[in-house]
Order: C-alpha cells, then structure tokens, then sequence
C-alpha cells in the first residue's frame, strides 16, 4: 500500500509539472495625494515602444481610485528616471519616478516584482507613491501546494494512528 501510494504521488508530481512560465504581478499604488489603484499583469506582457525610452501598455484592468476600470500604462528606462505613469479611462494620470520597473528591452520587456518602494511624482516633488508589485501564484502552484499539504497530513495521521494502537496494545 504504501509503495502505491508513493508511485501515485510521483506520477502525479511528474503530470502536474510544467515549464516555468510567466508570473501574475500584482500591483499596488497609493499616492499621498488620494491616488490609488490596484491592477495584474503579466511579467511578459505585450508593450508598445512610444519612443526609444519608454513603452506602453493598453486596457489594464483594475481598481484605481477615480472609479475607472481601466488604465494604460507607460513604463520608463534609466534614460527617464524609470518609474511609470498611469492614464486612468476617466483622465486621471499618476506619473511618478524612481527605479526601472522592468528588465530586458523595451521592445522585449519583463516585468519585474519589487517591495514597496517610494516614489516621487513627476512634476510634484511634494506628493509620493508608494508602489509595489508582488508574484500571485498560478492556479498549478496553489494546487502543488494543497496536494501536498494533504500527503503530509495523511502521512502524519496514519503515523499518529499507528503510534496510539501500539501503546494501547
């Protein structure tokens, strides 16, 4: 019994892996001027090159504070000061500086995970944001996660039964 359930687990490990893909990134912006927004992404999403330092992200959906459901989004190299500005669908734009937000080109960017970080607005020294960006787990990962949880549970529940009958006895 227990060589079969050590062959099902491996199989199962074995069929539920898979290559390493993009990750989700979910972004957290707040403004000390009132500006929020929460948004995903993928780390390899699609841009649009503007100009040779920056590119562009179109209909990101998420939560921003002007009651949009939507943004585009345009991300900065070194040569801008990095950073990103946020275009809401109602008009209101955050743009602020700081480290560059991506790795790679701007025609082949990759988005990168970062802990809250400050950073200053644009044309406004006095107003900061304090941005974040974080990895969601994929829908694979969480169920990794729970088969697991489950095996170890079952492991230690059998041991813990198998100890009680023997003291019993």
């Amino acid at each position: 019994m227990k060589r079969l359930l050590s062959l099902a687990a491996a199989v199962a490990a074995v069929l539920s892996s898979v290559p390493a893909s993009a990750v989700d990134l979910r972004y957290t912006i707040k403004g000390s001027n009132g500006f929020a927004a929460s948004f995903l992404l993928d780390s390899t999403t699609v841009s649009h090159p503007l100009f040779p330092d920056n590119f562009f992200v179109f209909d990101v959906p998420g939560t921003f504070s002007d009651g949009s459901a939507l943004a585009g989004l345009t991300f900065y190299d070194t040569e801008q000061e990095g950073g990103m500005t946020v275009f809401t669908a109602n008009g209101t734009e955050a743009s602020f500086v700081g480290p560059t937000l991506f790795s790679g080109t701007i025609a082949n960017p990759t988005l990168v995970t970062f802990r809250p970080t400050v950073f200053r607005h644009y044309y406004d020294s006095s107003i900061s944001y304090v941005t974040s960006a974080v990895a969601v787990p994929e829908p694979a990962t969480w169920t990794m996660l729970l088969i697991g949880f489950g095996m170890v549970g079952t492991v230690v529940r059998r041991r813990g039964a198998a100890g009680t009958s023997s003291v019993a006895a």
